[in-house]
């Protein structure tokens, strides 16, 4: 198959995504759990997201309203909970006994709805297309949907833009522009942030896209200077002709290099820091000392951003429990280097112990064992232990 989305690296999502739906204790005959908040507390979370919506709604989705008239097609706004905030376009398509999810205050975590647009983007971090069949849950499978979360300026994760159907839609051109719909509500949200602050030059080849989502922007602070940001080795990349030498002397002045976080030498001051932005106001019980050794030791290869997904994922897991070893996403481990106290044959005591040491992360645990899960799923009960 030639579409991107079919390529080996989404496959390995959605294979992931469903173990972990398996983990969560999942069936593909469960019934979806969609666990509205109370009538109050849904009024408090769509008063704090007011902002996010009316951007979306007033600001972007204009832009797309010929695109979007012309198909299907529903689309959704969800907090970094999974939590639905929002929702335009065609709701023909939903199904009766479904109807629970497509109102404000529906959850569409993996664990509650499993493998889906909404849920399995914030899992991975990043834009995913999920076709009819690819829902781990029967129930689901009437719809297909594309969704790509949305960053705020520090790149964390606020938000996912979603659009769905019940008919099919080309991976290749509904990922792309949900993509570019939710880039585009990043950067209206970024403009009004910094519009007190700095001085926004917009720019584009066209005079109709001046004040659109497609213009390009530039930042300058008081002195005029420019305002400038880049994980490439800018210098490196003019010495191989990849960037303009000229455009690199403009714009360099004070250059400072940041480390990544597996090399920065405050990572525990860093880690109670981001937990204390991402929890929920009665979220009080912290990180655990086994889950914060696991942060010390792993590489990030996603740095910041990857650990901000980490935490708001753990956070939904953990409700107002101490973020452990089980509440964080499969791929955070699969980023872990073998560790090589875990024997391949162990006795039957150590595998229960090594199966509670990891947190009770069975795709983990198997991995680093090299058996397989359902081997691994045989021997714990075996032993007693219910997975």
């Amino acid at each position: 198959m030639t579409e991107a989305v079919r390529a080996p690296a989404h496959d390995a999502i959605i294979q992931e995504s469903w173990s972990r739906c398996r983990d969560y204790g999942l069936t593909h005959q469960s019934a979806p759990r969609f666990d509205p908040p109370a009538p109050g507390d849904l009024s408090v979370l769509l008063e704090s997201r007011q902002a996010l919506v009316q951007t979306t709604h007033q600001e972007v989705l204009p832009y797309y309203g010929t695109i979007l008239s012309n198909s299907n097609c529903l689309i959704m706004l969800a907090d970094e909970q999974g939590r639905l905030l929002h929702s335009w376009g065609d709701q023909r398509f939903i199904e009766p006994r479904q109807a629970a999810g497509f109102i404000a205050g529906a959850s569409w975590l993996e664990r509650y709805t499993g493998t889906n647009a909404i849920g399995t983007a914030l899992s991975c971090g990043q834009a995913v297309h999920i076709q009819h069949d690819e829902h781990f849950l029967k129930a689901n499978r009437f719809m297909t949907g594309s969704a790509s979360p949305i960053f705020d300026e520090q790149r964390r994760m606020i938000a996912v833009l979603d659009v769905s159907s019940d008919s099919y839609l080309p991976p290749a051109h509904t990922l792309g522009m949900v993509k570019m719909m939710s880039q585009s509500v990043e950067n209206r949200l970024i403009l009004k942030l910094f519009a007190d602050q700095y001085h926004l030059l917009s720019f584009n080849t066209s005079l109709d896209n001046l004040d659109s989502p497609w213009a390009g922007l530039v930042v300058f602070d008081e002195q005029g200077h420019v305002v400038s940001a880049t994980n490439r080795p800018l210098r490196q990349d003019v010495d191989s002709g990849q960037f303009r030498a000229d455009l690199y002397y403009r714009i360099s002045g004070l250059n400072l290099e940041l480390p990544p976080l597996r090399e920065r030498s405050d990572k525990q001051a860093l880690f109670q820091k981001l937990w204390e932005q991402h929890r929920e106001p009665g979220q009080h019980a912290g990180i655990s000392r086994e889950v914060l050794e696991l942060f010390q030791h792993h590489p990030w290869p996603g740095n910041l951003r990857q650990l901000s997904s980490v935490l708001r994922v753990a956070l939904a897991m953990a409700d107002d429990q101490p973020i452990r070893a089980e509440h964080l996403p499969d791929d955070f481990f699969l980023d872990l280097p073998t560790d090589t106290t875990l024997q391949a044959h162990p006795e039957p005591d150590d595998l229960a112990s090594q199966y509670q040491a990891c947190g009770g992360n069975i795709s983990y645990l198997a991995r680093n064992l090299g058996l397989s899960r359902n081997t691994l799923y045989k021997r714990l009960r075996e032993l007693g232990v219910r997975p």
